[in-house]
C-alpha cells in the first residue's frame, strides 16, 4: 500500500481503482498527497546543509586546499539545486501533474525511490564535508553527486510521458510551453551537471554545469511557477495567453544567447568575463514581460496571494542587479557565483516555499482570504538573504574580508530556524490537522472535464 494511501484517512476511505486500471479510470489517487513526503524531506535536509555550509567555512582548510574552488562552488550548487530544492519541485510534479495533463505517469514505487535517492545523496555528500578531510570528501561527494543523478534519470519515464500527455485544453494556454519545460528538463541538466562535477577545471564543463542547473533550470522553474500561480490559479492576467508563445520563444533565444557567450569564453574565444552579465538578459526579459505592474497592484490592494512568490519574484530583479554589480564592480572575475547562489537562496527558495504551502492549503480546501503565511519562517529566511546581499556589497566594495566571511558563515542560521519551523508546521499537519485534506485539491481538481466521478467522489 503506497505511502500516502496510509497516511491520509480521505485517501483511504474512498473507492480505489488497481493499479492496473490507472489509465482505463483516471484514478489519479495514487499522486495524491506525494508532496508531503518530498517537502518532509527538504525541510529536513536543509538544516544539514546549512551546517555543512557554515563548517566549510570553518573547518574545511584542508578540503579547499586540496580540492578545487570550482569544484566546491558546484557541490554547493548540486547539493542545493539537485538537493533539498528539488525535492520540493518534484513533490509538486509529482502531486499536480496528473490533475494539469490528465495523466498519472508514474506510481508510488518511483516517488519512494526518489525520496531515498535523494536524501541519501544529499546525506553523503553532507558527511563528507563534516569529515574535513579532502580524500573523505572526494569519495563520499562523488557518490552523493551520483544518487542525486540518479533520481533525476529516474524521473525520465515520468517526464515523457507527460510531455506525450499533450496540452489539456485552453488553460494551457495560461503556460504554453513552460507547463512542460521544467518535467522534461530534469534527467538532462543532472548529467550535466554530474559531467561538471568530475572536470571542473574543464571550464566548458564547468560553465555548462551552472548553465544547466541555475542560469536555465532554475531561472525557468521561478517563471513558469510565478505564472502558474498569478496567471492561473490566481487569475490575475499577468500574461497574456495571446503572447506566452512569443514570450517563451524570446526567453529561449536570450538564454541561447547567454549559453553562446558563455562557451565563447569558456572556450578561450572571447577572453573578457564581462560577457557573462548575458546570464541576466532571461531574467530581466522575463520580469518586465509579466507585467509587475499588475502583480503589485493587485498584491499592494490586498488581493490574496503568496507573500513568498512575490517576494521571490522582486528579488529576481534584485538578482539581476547584483549580476550587473559582478560585473561593472567587482574587478576580479567571479563566474557570477554571486548571482547564481542568490537565485537559489534568494529567489528559488521563496518561490518553491510559497507554492507548496497553497498547494497544501488548496488540498485542505480553505479559501484564499483564510490562508495565512507564518512569519516565523519569512523574517529568517529573508534576514539571512539580506546578509547574504550586504556581504555581496562589501566583497564588491572591497571592505573587510573577515566581516564578509564571519557573515557568510553564520548566513545560514535563518535557514535553519525557518526549516524548523516548517518542520514542525508539516508533523502537526500531519498528526493532527488532517481532517479537512482531501486528495483532490480546489481549483486543479477542476482542470480536467474527463475525471471520474466515481474514483474522485463529489468532495
Amino acid at each position: 500500500m503506497g505511502f500516502t494511501r496510509e497516511l491520509y484517512p480521505t485517501a483511504r476511505l474512498n473507492n480505489m481503482a488497481p493499479q492496473s486500471e490507472f489509465e482505463h479510470r483516471q484514478d489519479y489517487s495514487g499522486s495524491a498527497g506525494s508532496y508531503f513526503q518530498m517537502f518532509l524531506a527538504a525541510s529536513v535536509m536543509v538544516i544539514p546543509f546549512s551546517i555543512a555550509l557554515a563548517w566549510i567555512f570553518l573547518f574545511g582548510d584542508e578540503i579547499l586546499t586540496v580540492h578545487s574552488e570550482e569544484r566546491i562552488l558546484l557541490t554547493g550548487g548540486i547539493l542545493l539545486g539537485l538537493g533539498w530544492l528539488m525535492a520540493i519541485i518534484i513533490g509538486i510534479g509529482f502531486d499536480l501533474l496528473p490533475f494539469v495533463h490528465g495523466k498519472l505517469p508514474f506510481d508510488n514505487s518511483i516517488l519512494r525511490f526518489t525520496v531515498a535517492l535523494n536524501v541519501s545523496g544529499q546525506i553523503l555528500i553532507v558527511a563528507g564535508i563534516l569529515t574535513s578531510s579532502a580524500y573523505w570528501f572526494g569519495q563520499l561527494a562523488l557518490v552523493g553527486v551520483t544518487l542525486l543523478v540518479a533520481q533525476l534519470w529516474l524521473l525520465l519515464p515520468p517526464a515523457l510521458a507527460t510531455v506525450q500527455a499533450g496540452k489539456t485544453g485552453e488553460d494551457d494556454d495560461l503556460l504554453g510551453a513552460w507547463s512542460f519545460m521544467p518535467t522534461l528538463m530534469v534527467p538532462t541538466i543532472g548529467t550535466i551537471a554530474f559531467i561538471g562535477w568530475l572536470m571542473p577545471l574543464n571550464p566548458i564543463a564547468y560553465q555548462l554545469a551552472w548553465f544547466a542547473i541555475v542560469d536555465f533550470f532554475f531561472v525557468t522553474i521561478s517563471f513558469t511557477l510565478v505564472i502558474s500561480h498569478f496567471n492561473r490559479r490566481l487569475g490575475w492576467g499577468i500574461l497574456d495567453p495571446k503572447k506566452t508563445r512569443l514570450t517563451f520563444r524570446l526567453f529561449i533565444a536570450a538564454e541561447l544567447l547567454h549559453l553562446i557567450a558563455l562557451l565563447m569564453n569558456a572556450s578561450g574565444v572571447i577572453t573578457d568575463h564581462r560577457i557573462h552579465v548575458t546570464a541576466i538578459i532571461p531574467v530581466l526579459i522575463m520580469w518586465f514581460m509579466i507585467s509587475p505592474k499588475t502583480i503589485y497592484q493587485k498584491a499592494f490592494s490586498g488581493e490574496p496571494h503568496s507573500r513568498f512568490i512575490l517576494t521571490g519574484y522582486s528579488l529576481l530583479l534584485v538578482a539581476a542587479l547584483i549580476g550587473i554589480f559582478e560585473i561593472l564592480v567587482i574587478e576580479r572575475d567571479t563566474g557570477m557565483m554571486n548571482f547564481r547562489y542568490f537565485i537559489l537562496l534568494g529567489v528559488a527558495c521563496q518561490i518553491l516555499y510559497g507554492y507548496g504551502h497553497h498547494l497544501h492549503q488548496d488540498h485542505k480546501h480553505r479559501s484564499l482570504e483564510q490562508r495565512q503565511e507564518s512569519w516565523l519562517v519569512y523574517m529568517p529566511i529573508n534576514i539571512s538573504i539580506a546578509a547574504l546581499l550586504i556581504s555581496i556589497l562589501m566583497d564588491g566594495f572591497g571592505w573587510s574580508n573577515v566581516t564578509v566571511e564571519w557573515i557568510q558563515t553564520f548566513m545560514p542560521l535563518g535557514f535553519i530556524v525557518s526549516s524548523a519551523v516548517v518542520f514542525v508546521w508539516l508533523i502537526q499537519e500531519f498528526w493532527y490537522k488532517l481532517y479537512d485534506w482531501q486528495r483532490i485539491p480546489m481549483f486543479w481538481g477542476e482542470l480536467q472535464e474527463n475525471l471520474d466521478p466515481y474514483e474522485f467522489e463529489n468532495e
